[in-house]
């Protein structure tokens, strides 16, 4: 009868190398030369993720072995050595010698407190580690890059010689590494200790979708997703801050170009004209909003507003209730007033309480002619039928002139200077940006606002557009709550203005109530300071505590120095930010804290196209 031949599975044929040669310090696996490493000896002092420096290299394999120790016998041998060690201290007379025993006698002085007073248990540990390259002259740059990388964390370690076998076998997964092995670096280190190191610890953010915004000082993935709600991180709001020249554009465009990719409707509001070729790139839809006028957005027509929560101290949007006879009520019409007391105060600065007044008046007469009452549902007015600046115009000049004996008719003087303090809007140079019924439309799911040329206008004209711009935005994010909105609001700044705070106001509402939507509001600006002015910091600084995720890029002093008492920063993170190095930045996501590295791809840049920093 024939012996039964056994066979190999097609498993272990496609695995398996087709040859292996052990030579005195490398392995030769198939077309591939390989080398084994010990670690024969550890720092003093470890960090989280300690062993993340060489476990994360490109091409190297660890392995490690934790082994239980007798903790009676255990502690007999640290005794023994302490007295060994406090024997040769005093014997030893060369310098250098003598701190090496010292420290040695600390090591195990503390080892032995942490047993004794602590019942913190001792484990043998063992690491070793693979090297591998393509070729001899590749594994040896390897090697030294791995071995640099080691003495760069207080590391050393030794190619076993004529061991190389041995040292293979305990890297594979159904071996321990063999005691020929151990014998050369094996140490014994508390469980904490060891619970301490790669991959036990991971500092980096796996949040297992999202973006993948790069890797931590440790090497750990940082994959984020902005929409998750869970303990705290309670909202998707966006801050980022830096200087100019740190790779803020970059960040930012990185983030919105893979939000969209993953079905968020994106809304940029640009200042510097730099979203623009990103815009082209992903067919998004690009809008002038700085007086084209397919950009137009009439101030007139009514739009929703963030609403004040019933619990706000001291609400934006304060309507009186109807009383009984018909008058003024909580509607969408008596809302809309509270903004455009606000618009009117940005474009007609240092409005008296006259014209204030005379403007609400003629604008309740105006509204009241178009058959535009408190009550009226905004949904039923075409953009055609709204009231226009111009119509507005026409009506104050049309009342200037009145022979009316009316004694609230009689402040002709009056009227005839706010009519001509509007006529600019109306009928003159800016009646480009606002006269005419609203005809931008949203029409794809990426949409850059650009307001460049507004930087050029006076700073009434451009923060009134601003604000006029927000509320378009809000009223978009408004029209569908489960539809995911990310709205990026870049140069920030150009709202801080203590006169008129109104603009960063509606930001920092917004920025309150975009939660209870699915929508999430992205802040950008250089400095922090101009955000913490006393005049406008009730605002400002709301939009960088409020948002759940912080990307903190390179400051200067002034600025580091108010980060350091508005977050309490540790001295590496303040180390950090004062370095100010391109593409890296504090990010904070809830109450985790990382020293971020941004990677980018080169497919990536082409995208962003050449606006802003790359």
């Amino acid at each position: 009868m024939a012996k039964k031949q056994e066979q190999t599975s097609p498993l272990i044929e496609q695995i398996s190398p087709m040859v292996i040669e052990f030579k005195p310090k490398k392995v030769i696996w198939g077309d591939r030369v390989q080398r084994t490493y010990v670690i024969t000896q550890y720092p003093q002092q470890v960090s989280a993720a300690w062993l993340s420096r060489i476990a994360n290299m490109e091409g190297v394999t660890v392995s490690i072995q934790i082994d239980p120790t007798d903790p009676v016998e255990l502690i007999k041998e640290i005794r023994r050595s302490s007295g060994e060690l406090s024997s040769r201290l005093y014997e030893v007379r060369n310098p250098f010698e003598e701190q090496r025993t010292k420290d040695q006698l600390e090591d195990v002085q503390q080892l032995l407190k942490e047993i004794d007073r602590d019942q913190q248990n001792v484990v043998n540990l063992t690491t070793a580690f693979l090297v591998g390259a393509k070729n001899e002259e590749a594994l040896e740059v390897n090697c030294r890059r791995v071995e640099s990388e080691l003495a760069a964390g207080g590391l050393r370690a030794r190619s076993p010689i004529l061991r190389q076998e041995d040292c293979l076998k305990g890297l594979t997964p159904w071996e321990m590494i063999p005691k020929s092995i151990t014998a050369m670096g094996q140490r014994n280190m508390t469980a904490k200790t060891a619970a301490a190191s790669y991959p036990f610890v991971f500092s980096g953010l796996n949040d297992g979708k999202g973006i993948l915004l790069g890797t931590d000082t440790a090497g750990g993935i940082v994959l984020t997703d902005f929409w998750i709600r869970q303990s705290d991180r309670t909202n998707s709001n966006i801050t980022v801050i830096g200087k100019p020249g740190v790779g803020k554009s970059t960040l930012v465009k990185k983030i919105l170009s893979n939000e969209w990719a993953q079905g968020s409707k994106v809304i940029v509001i640009d200042p510097e004209n730099e979203y623009g070729d990103l815009c082209k790139n992903l067919g998004g839809q690009y809008i002038d909003a700085a007086g084209d006028p397919k950009g137009r957005i009439n101030p007139l027509q009514v739009r929703a507003v963030p609403a004040d929560d019933d619990e706000e101290d001291e609400p934006l949007f304060v309507v009186p209730e109807d009383d009984g006879d018909g008058k003024a009520k909580r509607g969408p019409l008596a809302q809309h007033f509270q903004v455009l007391r606000s618009f009117f105060r940005l474009y007609l600065k240092d409005m008296t309480i006259l014209e204030e007044v005379l403007l609400e008046r003629a604008l309740e007469v105006l509204y009241n002619h178009k058959g535009i009452t408190w009550s009226t549902e905004p949904g039923t007015i075409a953009n055609e039928d709204w009231p226009t600046l111009e119509e507005l115009y026409e009506l104050i000049l049309a009342t200037s002139k009145s022979n009316s004996e009316d004694e609230n008719e009689k402040p002709e003087k009056e009227w005839r200077t706010l009519a001509m303090r509007l006529r600019s809007s109306a009928i003159g140079a800016d009646s480009f940006l606002w006269n005419g019924p609203t005809t931008i439309k949203a029409e794809s799911d990426f949409i850059v606002l650009n307001i460049n040329k507004l930087l050029e206008a006076d700073e009434r004209t451009m923060r009134a557009q601003f604000y006029n711009i927000l509320g378009w935005v809000w009223d978009e994010v408004s029209r569908d709550k489960k539809e995911r909105v990310f709205i990026a609001v870049d140069e920030t700044y150009l709202l801080a203005d203590p006169d008129h705070p109104q603009p960063l106001q509606f930001l920092r509402n917004t920025s309150k109530r975009i939660r209870k939507r699915e929508g999430g509001l992205m802040s950008i600006f250089h400095n922090l300071v101009d955000m913490l002015d006393p005049s406008v910091q009730r605002y400002g600084q709301a939009l960088i505590d409020n948002p759940v995720y912080k990307f903190i890029m390179g400051q200067g002093d002034k600025d580091i120095e108010a980060l350091q008492k508005l977050m309490s920063l540790s001295e590496r993170e303040v180390q950090t930010l004062a370095d100010g190095r391109r593409g890296e930045a504090l990010f904070v996501a809830g109450s985790k804290r990382l020293h971020l590295k941004i990677d980018v791809t080169q497919e990536e840049l082409e995208l962003f196209g050449a606006g802003g920093g790359r």
